[in-house]
C-alpha cells in the first residue's frame, strides 16, 4: 500500500513541476499572465491543502502541508500515514502499524 501510495505521489508531483514549467508547456514564450500566476507559486513559503486521492476505485483523503522547505502529506483515510519530504532526507510513518522508515528522496 506504502507503494502504491508514493508512486502515486511522485507520479502526481512529476506531472504538476512539467506543468508549471513554461518552457516545457509553453515553448520559450510565456503569457505575463502565466509568468506572474508561477512566480507566485514558486514564491510561496507556505501551503496548505485538503486532497483526494482516486487509484484503481480506491479513495484515498488527507492533507497537503509545505513549509520550511518541508513537504508533509497525511493520509487521514483509509490508513493514517504521513510521509514527510525534505530536500536531503524522507520519513514514512504508518500511524496504524506503528511503522516508520527513513529514505533517501
Amino acid at each position: 500500500m506504502y507503494l502504491k501510495k508514493t508512486n502515486s505521489f511522485f507520479k502526481s508531483l512529476f506531472i504538476i513541476i512539467f506543468l508549471l514549467n513554461p518552457s516545457i508547456v509553453f515553448g520559450k514564450t510565456a503569457d505575463e499572465d502565466i509568468k506572474k500566476a508561477l512566480d507566485l507559486i514558486y514564491n510561496t513559503k507556505e501551503f496548505e491543502s485538503k486532497f483526494l486521492q482516486e487509484e484503481n476505485g480506491t479513495i484515498s483523503e488527507g492533507h497537503l502541508y509545505i513549509k520550511d522547505g518541508r513537504i508533509k502529506i497525511q493520509y487521514d483515510y483509509p490508513s493514517k500515514i504521513q510521509i514527510i519530504l525534505s530536500q536531503k532526507k524522507a520519513m514514512y510513518f504508518n500511524e496504524d502499524l506503528e511503522e516508520v522508515e527513513y529514505f533517501n528522496p
